[in-house]
């Protein structure tokens, strides 16, 4: 039995089990909420169905937020929260923290961006980084720069983003750092797999000639359209349903995490470099937040949270290389509540 069997992997394939973390190398300390532990880190949504007010989501998610930053002892007052796109027709959008925000302001909420992006970067070891999400992949890593800083990065990829070619982006705006790319250490977090994360649509991904149609009968732009989205919508296939226009339903499976390692390796990031948490937030053993799970109902619906911060708290590190992150925790809470 492998060493690391004490993780909560999805069955995807090529989950890399050989990396900078599994090898106990120092890198930055990242570590993710769950919803059985933290419940809801977002005030859009309520939680476990309870129906509150604005203002009781507000205060409930404030102080789910402050509950899960002292359990791992990093001051709310050095948090800054990404705000991400919903534009995906713009590029990745880059925020420099450093420019907006400085740490320990003696707040007693976390900063959350004024402006929209998908992509923040830190070169203080005292910020820590955060992003709220649902079943989309979160990437945040360090890696030193010729000019002798460190830079603390953390990127949202939902699959909209990645078919925007995000990834790429990101790839770039590493390299515009002047890094020294072999010591780029990066943390995917849970995400919706393939194996469980569906999608039907009336286009065929992978046809460049196929358009679902509007309303009116006409062609819509294309959806998906990465050129490598073969790598990002996999088994493709027709369903027995139709639309309204007698076109046919096909159904396919959101390769997230898969794509992100492949783009990595196209650009010569060593699968080394890539520590992959792999938990499938869409099954319900989790333990994490999931919109496919979950459904639209947003009474029901909550995030997590991602944090990464150039400096760990000491006391936290060892625990979380050792137990696996939180994710095995609210495992076995998971276990306990349906017992």
């Amino acid at each position: 039995m492998s060493e690391y069997s004490i993780h909560p992997t999805a069955t995807v394939e090529n989950v890399n089990r050989d990396t900078w973390r599994h090898r106990e190398v120092d890198g930055p300390f990242v570590t993710t909420s769950a919803r059985a532990l933290s419940n809801n880190m977002s005030e859009a949504y309520n939680q476990f169905g309870e129906d509150l007010t604005k203002e009781e989501k507000s205060e409930r998610a404030k102080a789910n937020m402050q509950q899960f930053h002292e359990a791992i002892n990093i001051p709310i007052d050095d948090v800054f929260v990404m705000k991400p796109q919903i534009d995906y027709s713009e590029p990745l959008g880059v925020i420099y923290v450093d420019d907006v925000f400085q740490p320990g302001h003696g707040g007693d909420h976390a900063t959350v961006s004024e402006q929209r992006g998908d992509m923040l970067v830190t070169f203080n070891e005292d910020v820590a980084l955060e992003c709220r999400p649902a079943d989309c992949p979160v990437v945040s890593g360090q890696v030193e720069l010729e000019d002798g800083r460190t830079a603390y990065v953390q990127v949202h990829l939902g699959w909209n983003g990645l078919n925007a070619g995000y990834m790429t982006d990101f790839i770039h705006e590493i390299h515009s750092l002047n890094p020294k790319i072999d010591t780029l250490k990066l943390q995917m977090s849970g995400a919706g797999y393939a194996e469980s994360f569906h999608y039907e649509n009336a286009e065929n991904p992978l046809d460049d000639e196929s358009h679902a149609l509007d309303k009116d009968g006409n062609p819509m732009p294309k959806r998906f359209s990465h050129e490598r989205r073969q790598d990002l919508f996999v088994n493709v296939e027709a369903t027995e349903k139709m639309n309204e226009h007698g076109q046919p339903i096909y159904g396919f499976d959101m390769d997230m995490p898969g794509f992100i390692r492949k783009e990595l390796e196209r650009a010569g990031i060593d699968a080394y470099q890539l520590y992959e948490e792999g938990s499938d937030t869409t099954s319900a053993e989790s333990g994490y937040s999931s919109h496919r799970r979950d459904g639209s109902n947003k009474t029901a619906n909550t995030r997590d949270v991602v944090v990464l911060r150039g400096k760990g708290p000491e006391q936290m590190i060892s625990a979380d290389r050792a137990e696996a992150m939180l994710a095995r925790h609210a495992l076995q809470v998971v276990e306990a509540q349906q017992q």
